[in-house]
């Protein structure tokens, strides 16, 4: 198979079955995704997040920052993602769980990549990839040639359709730029023939 299959910290499904258990069984919607069964987690990605200062050129990935493990946590379909941190001696640590559209937008991008590069001979490190400043998310298969399916792309209102996104580079270096300088409404032209008359 051309994606890899990454091997976490030694102890990372037991601190994100215990930290799951936990957090799944406060508030009215406890368990209710889970059906009172026990989480289990998939393989894991790197995670990797990158901020906005550190996007100037094509090369901003370069850039981007390891800063532990994502897990996607299923019962009958996605659940969360369970974040992962490493400390220096190796251990895992709990960092947070974010339950809705990522976890069905990672899941979705998963089986999208598995289906288009699952056969490939070439071989691609799965990678989980945040920008929070541009509110995108994406899986990032690391390879000789990377490939991009972002699963929520701008506003952190509602995530995208997930596809493969050829020009994801080129689309978060824009994205960058407005955010660094968002356009004035007094550089807004109007529209022709809609021009005040005196």
């Amino acid at each position: 198979m051309a994606i890899t299959k990454l091997i976490g910290p030694s102890n990372a499904l037991d601190v994100v079955s215990h930290a799951v258990t936990h957090l799944m069984s406060r508030g009215p919607r406890a368990l209710s995704a889970l059906g009172g069964a026990a989480p289990k987690a998939s393989q894991p990605v790197k995670l990797f997040v990158i901020g906005l200062d550190n996007i100037k050129d094509e090369h901003f990935l370069d850039s981007a920052v390891n800063v532990g493990w994502r897990y996607l946590v299923v019962n009958d379909g996605p659940v969360a993602v369970a974040d992962v941190k490493v400390s220096p001696s190796g251990a895992a640590a709990f960092s947070s769980l974010i339950r809705g559209d990522i976890a069905v937008g990672l899941s979705e991008a998963a089986d999208l990549a598995s289906k288009k590069y699952g056969e490939y001979t070439d071989k691609y490190e799965p990678r989980a990839l945040d920008i929070p400043a541009l509110y995108i998310s994406a899986l990032w298969l690391h390879g000789p040639r990377d490939a991009f399916f972002p699963f929520l792309a701008g506003g952190g209102i509602s995530r995208t359709v997930v596809r493969e996104d050829p020009r994801f580079v080129k689309n978060v270096l824009l994205a960058a730029e407005t955010k660094r300088h968002p356009p004035r409404a007094d550089d807004v032209s109007p529209p022709r023939g809609r021009q005040n008359q005196p």
